[in-house]
């Protein structure tokens, strides 16, 4: 298989490492659209980021992209602030209580579910 993959991203030098066949590219549009054009096999991007760049990429042809039900990596997603940035301490703790409630009211399975996601 001819593996799309982003520069400088995480996965990179494991797959370079195991022997893939890349084709490294410079943007996950950029790997979509070999994809489409049938220059690519296949290209790892995160779940939720993946469906959102082909609907706004392919609009009404979701149906044809499939994802893997093999993960290849399950690390969790954090919100970074400058410390700079003004206020970034009190940003931070309204995040974290926010999400803390949308936890508690169900919301975030709700969002979860409509999605397709896996915890």
């Amino acid at each position: 298989y001819l593996i799309g993959s982003t520069k400088g991203y995480w996965y990179e030098e494991r797959f370079i490492t195991a022997g893939l066949n890349l084709d490294q590219g410079k943007t996950d549009e950029a790997g979509l659209k070999k994809i489409v054009a049938g220059h690519l096999d296949l290209m790892p991007l995160n779940e939720l980021y993946g469906w959102y760049l082909i609907k706004k990429m392919y609009p009404g042809r979701e149906s044809e992209f499939k994802m893997s039900s093999t993960e290849i990596d399950q690390s969790s997603l954090k919100l970074m602030v400058s410390k700079s940035y003004p206020d970034s301490k009190n940003i931070l703790e309204k995040f974290n209580e926010s999400l803390k409630i949308l936890k508690q009211n169900g919301t975030i399975n709700e969002i979860r579910l409509k999605y397709g996601i896996k915890e």
